[in-house]
């Protein structure tokens, strides 16, 4: 059986879907940020919401903390590449509300986020990637049929962002023309890999940072 042979999800599994819901922005340094009533989606027992992170001269490290209307997230990938930028993904199991408040706790200097609904995904990343590239990020991972793969991304003073692989959802100014990011897709087959990228339009700045996370049916 060859590498990126095609598989079907089991009849047996119910799919897991992704939507994306909101972003935002702060320019503010701070140690920790509150997004007031964001959009979560449709509230269901079996809704996971994924908050996407980007920062830029994030000298500190990764977030140490997230929370989804009080509850607590658990980090499916997080980078702070050599250059400081900051990219992660974030997951936690809220089935309750349509909107919620986001919390953020770690050293950042100003910051945007992205925001899916999913319904039916596990709770744990199937594969991860990170990339630094300041042109073209390679972020390829391997997924599972009747899954879902979600991306965030972060380059300094571009004028576009562009995603191969999966459908980009949202591109945000964080500030000074850093712009951030997200895409997803709904895998109905397995890919080993998924071959993706987020490519940067314009600008020559050096900081970049973009994660994808491949998350399988519960």
């Amino acid at each position: 059986m060859s590498l990126g042979q095609i598989f079907q999800v089991p009849a047996s599994i119910a799919a897991a879907t992704v939507t994306f819901t909101a972003s935002a922005i702060d320019p503010a340094a701070s140690s920790s940020t509150t997004f007031s009533a964001q959009a979560i989606g449709t509230a269901a027992a079996n809704r996971k919401v994924v908050v996407g992170f980007t920062a830029h001269n994030n000298a500190s490290g990764v977030l140490t903390a997230v929370t989804v209307g009080g509850v607590s997230a658990t980090a499916l990938v997080r980078f702070n590449a050599a250059d400081t930028a900051d990219a992660e993904l974030w997951i936690a199991s809220v089935p309750t509300g349509t909107t919620a408040d986001i919390v953020l706790t770690g050293q950042h200097d100003g910051c945007a986020i992205a925001v899916w609904a999913t319904y039916g995904a596990s709770s744990t990343a199937n594969d991860t990637a990170t990339s630094e590239s300041t042109g073209t990020m390679t972020l390829n991972v391997n997924t599972v049929a009747g899954g879902i793969t979600i991306g965030y991304s972060t380059f300094n003073t571009a004028t576009a962002i562009a995603w191969t692989g999966i459908t980009e959802d949202d591109e945000t100014n964080m500030e000074y023309a850093v712009l951030s990011s997200g895409a997803s897709l709904a895998n109905a087959t397995a890919s080993t890999p998924l071959a993706i990228t987020s490519v940067r339009t314009g600008g020559t700045g050096s900081a970049s940072a973009g994660v994808t996370a491949s998350i399988g049916p519960a």
